[in-house]
């Protein structure tokens, strides 16, 4: 004997839409591309401003006397400025930082005083955090002259002291 199926409630059919539900749908696209397409402007805007202060900060660094080394968190320079190039070298970008002080740097009597090991120079630098994320900036700055000036001036000084004391010892002679 067969058992009839039980009886099933009808499913309901999808009943259409109205017209103030689609109105509002509708609307609500248009509303969102509306802001899509502002969003877009702004982002546009906001990138044209970031290149414009990518160029301004390049020309300012090239045309700072001082060397700056870009320092990422792991230690490789990721930027120099001109100046940078000229008191340590070209080709620095990618290298380790800890090379380049190993290789081309050697302290000096001073602290942050370093000579440079080719050639008769004399830097300080001075090393800053950049981020979070461990990234470092190094100002190089040529002391060479200012170092051979205060060598000079204290030269000087001593032989002043001497000429004085010749002269005192001059007069008691006397």
């Amino acid at each position: 004997m067969e058992i009839p199926p039980p009886d099933m409630p009808e499913t309901p059919s999808p009943r259409p839409e109205s017209g103030s539900e689609a109105a509002r749908l509708e609307e609500a696209f248009r509303l969102f591309n509306q802001v899509s397409d502002e969003l877009s402007q702004a982002y546009t805007q906001l990138q044209g401003q970031v290149e414009q202060l990518t160029e301004r900060m390049t020309l300012l660094q090239d045309a700072l006397p001082a060397g700056v080394v870009v320092i990422d968190g792991g230690g490789r320079i990721v930027q120099v400025n001109a100046a940078a190039e000229r008191l340590l070298g070209a080709g620095l970008v990618g290298e380790a930082w800890q090379s380049i002080e190993r290789t081309r740097l050697a302290p000096a009597d001073l602290p942050g005083e370093y000579l440079l090991t080719a050639g008769a120079g004399r830097l300080s630098l001075a090393d800053s955090a950049l981020d979070s994320a461990g990234g470092r900036i190094v100002l190089v700055h040529d002391i060479t002259d200012a170092h051979r000036l205060k060598t000079l001036a204290g030269r000087n000084e001593r032989l002043a002291a001497m000429g004085e004391m010749a002269a005192q010892v001059a007069h008691q002679l006397r």
